[in-house]
């Protein structure tokens, strides 16, 4: 059986008297790589304007109705969402709302799963989700390699824990890390009958790694240049692997800001002088960052969030 492809990942619907913040909203979910309908952009001059709303609701994968007084009160709204309904019940479509404030709801809404965006402090984790597993339909893990050195560990842990929302995993050194990802989230089929069921739960997934190829320098003083390789050759080949798969793997360098520049001639002796500009393609952290505020990752993590949505396509 055939795939449809939709045009659009997620359709907004709201109330015009709403309409400041939902542009901010669009603007959020775009920077995420989220394909977005908004009838303000998405709408051409001289378009019949019931036809092509119903139509690009269709052609969508999720409609999300943003739920507030003034969209309770919208009767335009409604249609909407009763259209929007009975393609959930063909299976044509999921349903989303977004909750912005508490107000009294449908009896057939109200059987729908919401993300309460009325709870300001949860904003990241809901943007978060509503794309993972959302729009997706795939949970998020991230996993943290050599994660031992550094002071931005525990608050990167803390921002995925509970900013954003993610499972999160610390098998420890690149061994440990490197076992885990290529056997349990690569080679499923080389498992027992258990193994491959936890297996299969981890492919279920999109996978993000969290890595300091540097192995703690220079807080770890036993650096060795060697494991600094055997980091990089792995991160190398697990993204050759599984760039443009199903199950593209999505990498963070976690390390020192100066660690590039001490490592740049084993780099180049190792990787020729490609690997410099091989890393610079991969998202980066300092790890020697003074900063405690967890809002530091939100730029990095949007981006990572657009990398994983285009790796959907």
């Amino acid at each position: 059986m055939s795939v449809v492809r939709k045009t659009y990942d997620f359709f907004l619907s709201y109330s015009r008297n709403d309409e400041s913040f939902v542009k901010a909203l669009n603007g959020d979910l775009i920077e995420r790589g989220v394909v977005t309908f908004l009838d303000q952009f998405d709408l051409n001059p001289g378009e019949l304007y019931e036809d092509k709303i119903f139509s690009e609701i269709a052609n969508s994968k999720a409609y999300g109705l943003v739920v507030t007084r003034n969209s309770a009160k919208s009767t335009w709204v409604e249609r909407e969402y009763r259209y929007a309904r009975t393609l959930f019940d063909r299976g044509d479509i999921q349903i989303i709302p977004l909750h912005f404030e508490q107000v009294v709801t449908t009896d057939f809404l109200a059987s729908h799963n919401a993300l309460q965006f009325s709870h300001t402090g949860n904003y990241q984790q809901n943007l978060t989700r509503l794309l993972f597993p959302g729009i997706t339909k795939r949970d998020i893990t991230a996993i943290l390699v050599n994660e031992y050195y550094g002071p931005i560990w525990d608050r990167l842990r803390d921002a995925l824990n509970s900013r954003y929302g993610i499972k999160v995993s610390a098998p420890g050194d690149i061994d440990r890390g490197g076992h885990l990802i290529e056997h349990q989230y690569l080679a499923l089929d080389t498992f027992t009958s258990w193994g491959r069921q936890e297996s299969a739960k981890l492919r279920q997934s999109r996978l993000i790694v969290f890595i300091d190829i540097f192995c703690g320098w220079p807080y770890n003083k036993d650096a060795r240049r060697n494991s600094v390789r055997q980091c990089l050759e792995f991160v190398f080949k697990v993204r050759q692997r599984t760039r443009g798969t199903p199950n593209e793997i999505v990498f963070v360098l976690v390390h020192h800001s100066t660690a590039l520049a001490a490592f740049a001639g084993e780099i180049t002796d190792t990787f020729g002088t490609e690997g410099m500009s091989r890393l610079a393609h991969y998202f980066h952290i300092a790890n020697d960052t003074p900063s405690a505020d967890v809002s530091q990752f939100d730029p990095v993590w949007a981006r990572v969030l657009r990398e994983l949505m285009n790796a959907e396509r």
